[in-house]
């Protein structure tokens, strides 16, 4: 048990230390803002799997649990980098000042302490050159589709006339985001919604 204890360590260490080197590559980059009506979403992105996914995670085969581990991981880590990217643009459109970082991401990418995550509902808020604070939901894929959990959408319509989901994609290759437009939700047409036992999944 302590030799499978301490390799259990060991892993966690060398984790940790490959994280912070993937996100200070990422430390200063600033994302391609682009206009969501001229993004195409049905060519490469809507066929393609998350890039860790199809790069470490074979396919086909049985269940591993280290697999799985591993898979959840690089999900966690790519989401984090996606939250990364847009607290930078909102920090170079905005001000370091009138950028707020919320959720536990930030701890793993050392802009917050633990203990210092507030939020579960959303990722970032800002003040915009009004001074109404805006609430800031961050996705990350490499595909059109992006998950939100029941009480996510439930906190997102309560608050919908200052709040914002951002998705972020491409972002091992040039990384882009889009804004969705407020209460996209009620645009049924352009965003299909489906409920998935505790997830709801919206197509673009």
């Amino acid at each position: 048990f302590d030799k499978w204890l301490q390799r259990k360590e060991a892993d966690e260490i060398s984790q940790l230390q490959e994280d912070n080197d993937v996100y200070s590559n990422y430390k200063d980059m600033k994302p391609e803002k682009v206009d969501i009506d001229n993004v195409d979403f049905s060519g490469k992105n809507k066929m393609s799997e998350y890039n860790t996914d199809s790069q470490i995670i074979p396919p086909v085969g049985a269940y591993n649990r280290k697999k799985a581990e591993v898979k959840k991981s690089k999900l966690k880590q790519s989401g984090n980098i996606g939250e990364l990217l847009v607290y930078n643009a909102l920090v170079e459109e905005y001000g370091k000042d009138r950028v707020f970082p919320h959720s536990e991401a930030f701890i793993d990418l050392g802009i917050l302490k633990p203990g210092q995550a507030s939020s579960g509902d959303y990722d970032i808020s800002y003040r915009g050159d009004d001074d109404n604070e805006i609430f800031v939901e961050v996705k990350t894929g490499e595909r059109n589709m992006f998950y939100m959990s029941p009480g996510e959408l439930k906190w997102a319509k309560e608050h919908s006339l200052h709040y914002y989901v951002y998705y972020v994609y491409d972002i091992h290759t040039s990384p882009k985001y889009v804004v969705l437009p407020q209460r996209f939700w009620e645009d049924v047409d352009k965003y299909q919604m489906r409920e998935i036992v505790e997830k709801i999944e919206f197509k673009i």
